[in-house]
C-alpha cells in the first residue's frame, strides 16, 4: 500500500553529553535502513548533520506564554536507598510548542520530497537491538496496509489510562499526507490556541501528546483507520538516559536536584535535598558545594551540602505553619513559599 518511508527525529542539543548520546543512538536507529530527516530548535554540529540524510534548523524555539483553562498534572519521581522523591505540578509543558511544530514542518518536509510515511522517532531514548527489530516489523506491517492511515504508539501506559486513550512518544507511524490533512499547521501559539478554541471547542491545554490524540487518533478510532494498541510494537528495552532538566523545578539546575520537600510523614516535617546530577566521570568527579538558607519569620536555618558526581545528602527540619511565609535561598537564588501547600515537592519514605 505505502512505498517510500523516512524517519524523523526532533532533538534539541544543550552540551556534548546530549550531543554524543544522539550519535550513538542516530547509530541505531540507522539499522532500520531508512532515510533519517533531524529537525532542531538548537544548534547541531557538523559531525551530527552529516550522520543524517536530512537537516532542517529552525532558530525560533517556540514556547508557551499564555495561560489555559485546565492542566493535566505532571507526577515525576526518583528513587534512592529507602525513600523516593515526587513532584507533581501542573503539566504547562512550556517546548511543548516547538515539539508540536516540529511535528508539522518535519512530516510537510518528508511529503514535499515524495516520502509517503513518517516514522516518529526520540532523540533521547536508546533503542535497543530487540525493540528495533519490532519496529522493523511494525513499519513492514503498516507499508503493506495492516494500519490504513495511522499508528500510534502507547508505550506500557499506566494503569490510569484507558487503552487506546493516550499516544507516547516512544514511536509514531503514518500517512504525511493523512497526517497534514488532520493536524493544523502550528507556526505560533495563536495557531494552537485557536485551534483549541475554533475547532475542539475546549481551551483546557493539551500536551503535544494529547494534541496528537485528539486531532489525529480521537476522531478515527471506531472505522479502524487508526491503530494505538501497545502489543502492536511492544517497546520493552529501550530507555531515557536521563531525564530533561526542565522536569525539574527551580531552583534546580541542569547538574544537581536541590529542593526543599514536603516530608509526607507529618505537615510540620520537610527534608532539605541535594542530588548531584551531572555526568558521571570517575577520572573527574565534579564536587559541587551547594549553600543553602531558609529564612522564617522567626528564624534563619543555614546548611551547605557537598555532593559528588553520582551522590546525594538530605537534611530533615522542622518549620511550623506559623512561620510561614518562608524564603528559600540557594546560592543566592531565593523563591517564596506563602505555605506549605507552594511546595511542589514530597518526601515519601519507603
Amino acid at each position: 500500500m505505502y512505498d517510500k518511508v523516512a524517519i524523523f527525529i526532533d532533538a534539541f542539543i544543550r552540551n556534548k553529553t546530549d550531543e554524543d548520546f544522539l550519535l550513538k543512538n542516530i547509530l541505531q536507529i540507522k539499522k532500520l535502513n531508512l532515510p533519517i530527516l533531524l529537525i532542531s530548535n538548537s544548534v547541531i554540529s557538523k559531525k551530527i548533520q552529516e550522520s543524517v540524510d536530512y537537516f532542517f534548523y529552525d532558530s525560533v524555539d517556540l514556547k508557551f506564554v499564555k495561560k489555559y483553562e485546565d492542566y493535566e498534572d505532571l507526577i515525576y519521581f526518583s528513587t534512592f536507598d529507602h525513600f523516593k522523591i515526587e513532584f507533581l505540578r501542573p503539566y504547562t509543558q512550556p517546548y511543548g510548542l516547538s515539539v508540536m511544530s516540529n511535528h508539522y514542518k518535519s512530516v510537510s518536509i518528508l511529503n514535499s520530497i515524495k516520502f509517503e510515511v513518517a516514522v516518529k522517532l526520540e532523540w533521547d531514548v536508546f533503542y535497543d537491538d530487540r525493540d528495533i527489530e519490532n519496529i522493523k516489523k511494525t513499519i513492514t506491517d503498516f507499508k503493506v496496509g495492516s494500519y490504513n492511515q495511522g499508528y500510534f504508539q502507547c508505550g506500557n501506559p499506566p494503569s490510569w489510562i484507558v487503552k487506546g486513550t493516550c499516544v507516547e512518544p516512544l514511536i509514531w507511524i503514518v500517512s504525511t499526507k493523512f497526517f497534514l490533512e488532520n493536524f493544523p499547521k502550528l507556526l505560533c501559539e495563536d495557531d494552537y490556541d485557536n485551534y483549541l478554541i475554533n475547532t475542539l471547542n475546549d481551551r483546557s491545554f493539551l500536551t503535544d501528546s494529547r494534541f496528537l490524540y485528539k486531532t489525529l487518533v480521537e476522531k478515527f478510532t471506531n472505522n479502524g483507520i487508526v491503530k494505538t494498541d501497545p502489543n502492536i510494537c511492544p517497546i520493552l528495552y529501550s530507555k531515557t538516559e536521563k531525564v530533561s532538566p526542565v522536569n525539574y523545578p527551580k531552583p534546580c539546575t541542569t547538574s544537581s536536584l536541590r529542593y526543599l520537600f514536603k516530608n509526607s510523614v507529618s505537615n510540620d516535617e520537610y527534608v532539605l535535598f541535594s542530588n548531584n546530577i551531572s555526568t558521571l566521570n570517575p577520572e573527574n568527579p565534579n564536587w559541587e558545594t551547594i549553600n543553602y538558607r531558609i529564612e522564617t519569620k522567626y528564624r534563619v536555618i543555614e546548611l551547605t551540602h557537598t555532593v559528588n558526581t553520582g551522590m546525594y545528602r538530605y537534611h530533615n527540619l522542622t518549620i511550623y505553619e506559623n512561620e510561614f511565609p518562608i524564603n528559600l535561598c540557594v546560592n543566592g537564588e531565593c523563591i517564596k513559599y506563602t505555605s506549605r501547600n507552594q511546595i511542589e515537592g514530597t518526601y515519601i519514605k519507603y
